[in-house]
């Protein structure tokens, strides 16, 4: 993400359009905390093991592109480019999702 924000002493514009004389393309950035879902390569499941699994973004890999995730259920960071984007949850809305999740208050009727 360095050299990908306006500066200043460029009158605003963007380091890397200014250097590359094109336009920057940053339709791969996504929202820090979303809900993605990462694809399991036929390697590393069984055939009834499911083909995806749900993780949360938590940055963009430094080696080479790619996403970085956190797998909530496992508790492991797992880096990956093969993914589905929803960007409508997020981490913090996750409720009932793992074993230390808060429960919502139940109202008894009656």
């Amino acid at each position: 993400l360095i050299n990908r924000g306006p500066s200043v002493p460029l009158d605003y514009r963007i380091p890397e359009e200014v250097w590359s004389d094109k336009e920057v393309n940053l339709s791969f950035l996504k929202i820090f905390g979303c809900l993605f879902y990462v694809h399991i390569g036929p390697a590393n499941r069984s055939e009834l093991d499911p083909k995806s699994k749900k993780c949360f973004c938590i940055g963009y890999d430094d080696a080479e592109f790619g996403y970085c995730f956190w797998d909530d259920q496992n508790r492991k960071i797992i880096r990956s480019r093969d993914v589905i984007f929803n960007e409508e949850v997020m981490y913090k809305d996750r409720l009932g999702t793992g074993a230390d999740s808060v429960c919502p208050e139940v109202k008894r009727l009656g």
